[in-house]
């Protein structure tokens, strides 16, 4: 990557699918053109309305809704449930 001096871009930067919390980070960057080295670090901070507005504009993030998940599987158990109970009952009027 080429740029020039006093450049500002925004690097991406992967979280492996994990929600941004708020809070203090460190920034260690390391750069290397050459025979030129340069290292720069940086504390920032990230409130709970940046990490929120991250979390929206995360491209490959998918958030998991847990209730759902486990309403499902509450109505899959009682679907079997129910159906055991039935063929029981059939099965005894026979």
């Amino acid at each position: 990557m080429s740029i020039v001096p006093n450049t500002n871009f925004n690097f991406p930067i992967s979280w492996d699918e994990e929600k941004i919390k708020a809070g203090t980070y460190t920034l260690n960057m390391k750069i290397r053109l050459d025979q030129e080295n340069w290292t720069f670090t940086k504390k920032f901070y990230v409130t709970t309305q940046e990490a929120k507005k991250m979390n929206e504009k995360a491209v490959d993030f998918e958030d998991t809704d847990h209730a759902t998940i486990y309403k499902l599987l509450v109505g899959i158990v009682l679907i079997i449930l129910g159906s055991l109970i039935y063929l029981i009952k059939r099965k005894g009027r026979s």
